[in-house]
């Protein structure tokens, strides 16, 4: 079964994205499609999705599943297998992800309703990271830089200081979140890192959406308005690659292995995945990655970038 043979399984950086519609979550009130969707993951975890009361919190746990599980097996096995066949993942002390019987490694992340996952299916098994921001926050823009100080090196805090708007400061803050997350994760440690131990210098090149303008992941998701409409859709991403990272002060958990970054030439980049103006009150999603020299081209991260319709995926699967 080929669901997404629109994907050209390039020996590179593949991203794939996927967003769960208001239509997708109404579809999951159907009792025949919940039940039957949710036999595509195994026993443990359905008695661990029949247990959550939220409906929307539920349909998000069992997408997300449904969506690593899809992507990577095709991508690990060519599109040659079962797309739902269960993967055995191994973990490590800090709870990062792999499957041991590929030659890959991948890291993902949620916001809101879009979720993403990112393959290095280059071969040489170099970590990568990946971090979205939220569409929408609860938190007060003009009490940020305070509320957060803790979290961020001075002179990141200098660098948001001379931002003047309020609006903009914000939206550099959460650059700052995407790429201080996707740094941890690409590490392998998480949150365990001392957030504030190294820093970004952006280089006055900060990631802000345009006003009046759909990115075209915005418009991947309506490809159901198209006549051929398809699983798969492939998007471009205007990365901002003119960014770098000083890690020499950096305090890793004291079970970490040593510090050894100094002679790996990391590469950090960010872009605007979803515009604030496509949908009143939220913010942009910005995305950042994080990886090094092994996967790098010309000094940044060349993407293979899809967005994969998992409601017309799981609908056709009903058919």
């Amino acid at each position: 079964m080929t669901l997404l043979q629109e994907v050209q399984i390039e020996q590179g950086i593949l991203l794939f994205v996927t967003y769960i519609t208001p239509e997708l979550y109404e579809w999951f009130q159907d009792d025949y499609n919940w039940e039957t969707t949710l036999r595509l993951v195994p026993l443990r975890q359905q008695l661990e999705l029949r247990n959550m009361a939220d409906h929307s919190a539920k349909v998000k746990r069992l997408i997300t599943r449904l969506f690593l599980t899809l992507t990577l097996n095709y991508v690990i096995h060519n599109h040659e297998n079962d797309p739902w066949e269960p993967l055995i993942f191994s973990y490590n002390k800090y709870g990062k992800p792999s499957v041991p019987e590929a030659s890959i490694s991948f890291n993902s992340s949620t916001s809101n309703h879009t979720i993403c996952i990112v393959i290095n299916n280059i071969g040489n098994m170099a970590p990568i990271g990946v971090d979205l921001s939220h569409e929408q926050q609860k938190i007060d823009k003009s009490t940020v830089l305070e509320d957060f100080k803790a979290i961020f090196h001075s002179s990141e805090i200098t660098q948001l200081q001379g931002v003047p708007d309020t609006s903009l400061q914000y939206k550099m803050f959460n650059q700052f979140w995407t790429l201080k997350e996707a740094f941890t994760k690409y590490l392998g440690y998480g949150l365990n890192v001392d957030l504030g131990s190294f820093w970004f210098d952006l280089h006055n090149e900060q990631v802000i959406d345009v006003p009046n303008s759909a990115t075209e992941f915005y418009r991947a998701i309506h490809n159901d308005k198209d006549q051929n409409r398809r699983n798969a859709v492939p998007f471009e991403i205007s990365w901002h690659t003119n960014i770098s990272v000083d890690t020499r002060n950096l305090q890793l958990p004291s079970t970490a292995r040593e510090n050894d970054l100094g002679n790996i030439s990391l590469i950090c980049q960010s872009g605007v995945l979803l515009n604030s103006s496509t949908k009143a009150h939220t913010l942009p999603v910005i995305i950042s990655l994080i990886s090094d020299g092994r996967v790098s081209h010309q000094n940044r991260i060349h993407t293979f970038n899809y967005h994969i319709d998992l409601h017309r995926i799981l609908s056709n699967n009903h058919a």
